[in-house]
């Protein structure tokens, strides 16, 4: 042990509860997906309005 050096002992005790975090996890999952379907929709539209673009263009 170097001189100045502290030793802490730490005692396993959770943080959260196993409960707490599956249901975060869910909220947090509900959520993400909204997210990716609002995204995916701007995607496709996006790719209309390329589409779009391309058809006018070649015209």
């Amino acid at each position: 042990m170097q001189i100045g050096e502290k030793v802490f002992k730490i005692i396993n005790v959770p943080l959260y509860e196993i409960e707490e975090l599956q249901i975060l996890q869910e909220k947090l999952l509900a959520q993400h997906r909204e997210f990716e379907s609002e995204v995916n929709f701007y995607k496709a539209k996006f790719r209309e309005f390329e589409n779009q673009s391309k058809v006018i263009l070649s015209t």
